[in-house]
């Protein structure tokens, strides 16, 4: 039996159950990451960060993300970000950058977080 994933973004996208409503989940997300709505923003960053996976070419939106106007979203786009794990290392500039700039000590705490788990991950400097 095929495993099918449904992508729950202003209209669910059902994935890898072939034929015309199959679409790519990335290009989904990042497409729903640009939303004009605040809830299908929010929750393609938290699909992202739940699915525990980060596509490469899904960064640069969430990146984007940590300066959007809504709290939420910039939390959930730092803690998705945060599953990058070490191949998050060349991201930390823009992390600090994003730290520095977002005046929220929430949005703050979050991307710290994210910091912290990417140089764990990382493991000792060299």
């Amino acid at each position: 039996m095929k495993a099918c994933l449904l992508i729950g973004v202003s209209l669910p996208l059902y994935l890898g159950c072939g034929g015309p409503r199959e679409i790519d989940a990335k290009e989904a997300l990042i497409e729903a990451l640009q939303s004009a709505q605040t809830t299908d923003r929010l929750r393609a960053a938290r699909e992202i960060r739940d699915l525990r996976y980060v596509h490469p070419e899904t960064v640069p939106a969430l990146l984007a993300a940590l300066k959007d106007e809504d709290q939420l979203v910039r939390i959930a786009a730092a803690e998705a970000l945060a599953e990058l794990g070490a191949d998050g290392q060349p991201h930390l500039n823009d992390l600090a950058a994003a730290r520095s700039a977002d005046g929220d000590p929430a949005v703050q705490l979050a991307i710290e977080r994210t910091m912290f788990r990417i140089r764990k991950a990382s493991g000792p400097p060299r």
